[in-house]
């Protein structure tokens, strides 16, 4: 063959030639390469219970429904002390020590149930606005776990499509010729 015939056969091996030295550089750039470490899922600052202001889970209706329960206990003592005059009438000791001393029972019951319905609804107000204090600090924290392992999920996909990218860059820089014939440029570049 002539001068024109080698000359593919030595473009061929000059294009593998210089192929291999930039797939030797791209690689050895590949063994620097530092991965990223795994991480724990940071998670923002979220509410807690203990700075949670629960006057605002409250319900606006509680204070209401004591003094309506209140006025019926009221109403309920007024009945039982009349019916307590009655009887001490109808016994002929109205006014005695005997019928002081029932009222002054009857009235200390009274109050004692009027107190303990207003304890019970206001424990009852305080569960629920606890309850509804925790659904939303649960919610909270499901949110910035959320957006926080979105963020780490970010990470890794990143670093992968770079190293992707990179081993592509060296598979078209080894390979890209054919035949025996280079067929691209000889200075193909790789930029990862």
């Amino acid at each position: 063959m002539g001068a024109s015939g080698n000359q593919p056969v030595q473009n061929a091996f000059q294009g593998a030639s210089q192929a291999m030295q930039q797939a030797g550089q791209t690689y050895g750039n590949l063994a620097g390469f530092q991965a990223p470490t795994a991480q724990a899922a940071q998670i923002g600052p979220v509410g807690s219970l203990a700075t949670a202001n629960m006057q605002q889970y409250m319900s606006p209706y509680t204070e209401q429904v004591i003094q309506r329960g209140q006025q019926d206990i009221m109403r309920q003592q007024q009945q039982g002390m009349n019916q307590l005059g009655a009887q001490a009438t109808a016994a002929k000791a109205f006014g005695g020590s005997r019928h002081g001393v029932a009222e002054g029972v009857a009235a200390g019951e009274y109050g004692r149930m009027a107190g303990d319905f207003a304890a019970q609804q206001r424990e009852k107000a305080y569960q629920q606005a606890l309850g509804a204090a925790q659904y939303d600090i649960g919610q909270q924290q499901q949110r910035a776990l959320q957006q926080a392992n979105l963020q780490q999920q970010a990470e890794p996909a990143s670093w992968l499509g770079r190293c992707r990218r990179a081993a592509s860059c060296c598979w078209r820089s080894s390979w890209a010729w054919r035949s025996g014939v280079w067929h691209g440029s000889g200075n193909a570049s790789c930029s990862w």
